[in-house]
């Protein structure tokens, strides 16, 4: 299909994986048959009119080229991932602009360094403006007495437990920064979906989490 973009916007929140889109096109009567056969999959509603569109070459040019999902991992552990989380259409006096919002995450900073500095550059070749917003120094994994004392205790809790390393504990590499000589851990209950409409709770696990916890803070004296 060959036709202009009236109106493209999609996305919930920049951290989360979006899961609704709009899409408008202008197309000729003859190409507009073409779209029966994706009836299935999305809602079409004709359109009558519209007094403006533009070509979507270059922003599906630079939408595509975006790294997605995965991109480093050691074993079945991400070291490095990312996801456009948010894209919106505003015009502003008779040009349209476009905003499209990514969120990486990353395990190593130096993963994250060169990964936002090969989307800066792939983005400005295509004359796009990069802003960067925010920067969250990953929390790198410890191995320290202090994350094995807490590991012990999961242990009386749960069945089989092990130590892995996730894209989580985020207030953990901001805490680091400016507490170095202090340790961390990053611990909860059991989520699945996360940062999804599907995000849910195991009530279970919540359960025997409050008496990890509790342990925990009793051992380390923080009661």
């Amino acid at each position: 299909l060959e036709g202009i973009i009236i109106e493209f916007w999609g996305g919930e929140k920049r951290n989360s994986i979006p899961v609704n889109a709009t899409l408008k096109i202008a197309l000729k009567d003859s190409q507009a048959i073409k779209l029966e056969s994706l009836s299935e999959n999305f809602v079409i509603t004709p359109l009558k009119q519209t007094k403006y569109g533009y070509a979507c070459k270059d922003l599906l040019t630079a939408i595509l080229g975006l790294e997605n999902g995965v991109i480093k991992a050691k074993g079945d552990s991400p070291l490095l991932s990312s996801n456009l989380g948010i894209l919106r259409q505003e015009m502003q006096g008779n040009r349209v602009v476009m905003c499209c919002i990514a969120m990486g995450r990353g395990n190593r900073e130096v993963l994250m360094q060169e990964h936002l500095n090969n989307e800066r550059a792939k983005l400005e070749k295509l004359g796009v403006m990069v802003e960067v917003l925010d920067f969250y120094a990953p929390w790198e994994r410890e191995e320290n007495t202090f994350v094995k004392e807490v590991f012990a205790i999961y242990k009386k809790y749960r069945g089989n437990p092990y130590l892995k390393s996730i894209h989580a504990g985020l207030e953990c590499g901001i805490l680091k920064q400016k507490f170095p000589n202090i340790s961390f851990v990053s611990i909860g209950p059991t989520i699945s979906h996360p940062h999804s409409v599907r995000e849910c709770l195991d009530m279970e696990s919540l359960v025997s989490f409050d008496g990890i916890l509790r342990e925990i803070l009793t051992q380390f004296d923080a009661f």
